[in-house]
């Protein structure tokens, strides 16, 4: 863009596309914290570069409620809610909560399956003992 017009320039602006950050930082391979450009960051920026007035932010108070918001963990606005992105998003705020979560309902299954095998093996040793005492009562009847 050195050697070209103001017009040039602006029609430049005008029809391309504004490239993601994180794509831009990938050629250069030693700027630190390069990969925490992708996903919230580079929905962001190219929010705020949007061509169509109406799908850009309206003020810069909301800009920067995205970028608190992309600080804090909590979804931005920048990117459509979807049920993965949510649930990530939650999931990374609530490290502690849903591992602890999750290890108690892993041991409530592995409880549930230890009750139901013990079960089984209860009923399978009843009916050997039952059909034991059946034989045994047999033998003694008809050896009278």
């Amino acid at each position: 863009m050195e050697n070209k017009s103001f017009d040039e320039v602006l029609q430049t602006i005008n029809a391309s596309q504004p490239v993601p950050p994180s794509s831009v930082v990938r050629l250069a391979p030693n700027i630190p914290g390069r990969r925490s450009l992708a996903g919230d960051l580079d929905n962001i920026v190219l929010m705020a570069l949007r061509k169509e007035p109406e799908r850009r932010y309206t003020s810069v108070e909301d800009l920067a409620e995205d970028v608190r918001r992309h600080l804090s963990g909590r979804p931005v606005i920048a990117r459509p809610n979807t049920a993965v992105y949510l649930i990530g998003k939650f999931f990374n705020r609530h490290r502690l909560g849903v591992g602890a979560a999750a290890l108690i309902v892993i041991s409530l299954v592995a409880r549930m399956i230890f009750a139901l095998w013990q079960a089984s093996v209860a009923r399978h040793e009843r009916t050997v003992r039952n059909t034991a005492s059946r034989h045994s009562t047999t033998f003694k009847f008809t050896s009278i």
